[in-house]
């Protein structure tokens, strides 16, 4: 027997004793004292002997055993604090909800467009768009395209297209129920490589991304990549299209939206 089960015996024999003297109408089997959990791998002994010589506790008869009503008025104390601990991190969890609400500096995004033959929605220039979350419908990212130039706009004025005419688009995004991080993982991006110049006939204007793009528009104020967005303000800046065609249009695609991208007028 090792010593914590044979605590636990001896604790047993010593109730089974007691009970001995104060109840001479019960025998064989020692019944425990309300509230004691036995545990299950015990034996009681169907009898008990007292050492010769020892003597008995008397129990006064005037006294008598608590209410039960006392048990269950400490139940129901804890119960209450249980119930007023419960209230007080509900009421946290509000007010800590309530502080981080955040305030947008695009405004409200368009909601419906018209659509060309090829799937891509045909947008306005000044207008904000959003990108949606495909499960959660909240909206991850804003965009808008304000403002589109055909042969100006650069920083150097002195640039020349190798295509025959740059098309310059300024560019605002705003990260909203998202991080730069997530955008990237799935694969939203607004960086020149995802802008596709086609003429007035619809025909795309290949080699677009020429070095004579980079005379025209400075690395610092190019549009950045997704991983560069600010997660907690607009993100400005410019892309530089090099073209054969003076008029026509721009499409905005990324392998990460299911269905068609955004197409906007230029010219």
């Amino acid at each position: 027997m090792n010593g914590r089960r044979g605590v636990r015996v001896a604790a047993a024999l010593a109730a089974a004793v007691t009970l001995a003297a104060c109840a001479t109408s019960v025998q064989g089997t020692a019944v425990p004292r309300a509230g004691v959990a036995l545990p299950t791998d015990a034996t009681l002994p169907t009898s008990a002997t007292v050492p010769t010589g020892a003597t008995l506790p008397t129990i006064d008869p005037t006294i008598t055993a608590p209410a039960p009503t006392e048990t269950t008025e400490s139940t129901e104390t804890t119960e209450t604090t249980e119930t007023t601990e419960t209230t007080t991190e509900s009421t946290d969890t509000s007010e800590s909800t309530t502080t981080t609400e955040r305030s947008y500096e695009l405004p409200a995004a368009e909601t419906s467009a018209p659509f060309n033959d090829y799937g891509d929605a045909i947008v306005d220039v000044g207008k904000v768009y959003a990108i949606e979350g495909a499960d959660s419908k909240v909206e991850l990212v804003a965009f808008r395209v304000d403002k589109i130039q055909v042969d100006k706009g650069c920083d150097d004025a002195k640039a020349k297209p190798e295509n025959g005419h740059f098309v310059v688009i300024d560019l605002s995004v705003e990260v909203r129920n998202s991080t730069p991080e997530d955008l990237e993982a799935s694969s939203i991006d607004f960086d020149y490589s995802r802008w596709t110049a086609y003429d007035s006939k619809g025909t795309v204007q290949v080699d677009a991304d020429t070095d004579a793009t980079a005379t025209c528009i400075s690395i610092d104020d190019e549009f950045p990549y997704t991983d560069e967005l600010s997660p907690d303000s607009v993100t400005k800046g410019r892309i530089a299209l090099d073209v054969s065609a003076a008029k026509g249009t721009v499409v905005l695609t990324m392998p990460g939206i299911s269905g068609g991208g955004w197409e906007y007028s230029f010219g």
